[in-house]
C-alpha cells in the first residue's frame, strides 16, 4: 500500500528537481519570507472490495514567491515554474516502486500565488488483508506430474 507520507516525499522530490531554490512544506507558512511551495491533498478512497480500493488523491502544489527588493511578485516568475512543474510533472509521478499517470495538469495565479492541480488517481491494497489470506492458507507439499505416452 502506497501511503500518504511516500505521495508526499514523492511530490517533494519532484518539486525540488522542477524549482530548485523552493522550501516545499505541507503547512502554510503565513508569515515566511522565503519562497515556498506548499502541497496539499484532498483524498477519496473507493473500495472495490478483497483488499482492493481505488485512491482518488488531489494535488495542489501552492507556490509562494518572496517579493523583491521593491515589494514586487512577477508572474513571469511563477509561470516559469508552472512551466517547469509541467516538464516534471509530464504524464507521470514516481512513488515508491510504482509509477502512477498524470492525465492532467492546472495551473493558475491568483493573489500572486501559482496554484497547480492534478489528481493521482491509481488502484491499491491493504497489506494486512493479503498478508492474513496468505498466513493461515494451506499449501501443497509437493506436486508430481508423470507423462504416459
Amino acid at each position: 500500500m502506497i501511503s500518504t507520507e511516500d505521495i508526499f516525499f514523492a511530490l517533494k522530490d519532484a518539486v525540488n528537481r522542477a524549482a530548485p531554490n523552493l522550501f516545499v512544506t505541507a503547512e502554510h507558512l503565513q508569515t515566511s519570507k522565503e519562497s515556498y511551495a506548499w502541497i496539499q491533498f484532498r483524498q477519496l478512497r473507493i473500495d472495490e472490495g478483497f483488499g482492493m480500493f481505488r485512491r482518488n488523491t488531489r494535488v495542489n502544489i501552492q507556490v509562494v514567491l518572496s517579493p523583491d527588493e521593491f515589494t514586487e511578485i512577477y508572474h513571469s516568475d511563477l509561470y516559469a515554474i508552472a512551466d517547469a512543474f509541467d516538464e516534471e510533472f509530464c504524464g507521470y509521478v514516481k512513488v515508491a516502486d510504482r509509477f502512477i499517470t498524470i492525465y492532467e495538469t492546472n495551473a493558475h495565479i491568483f493573489d500572486n500565488i501559482l496554484h497547480y492541480e492534478f489528481i493521482l488517481d491509481f488502484a491499491d491494497y491493504v497489506d494486512k488483508f493479503f498478508k492474513a489470506e496468505t498466513e493461515d492458507a494451506d499449501f501443497m507439499e509437493d506436486l508430481h506430474i508423470q507423462k504416459k505416452d
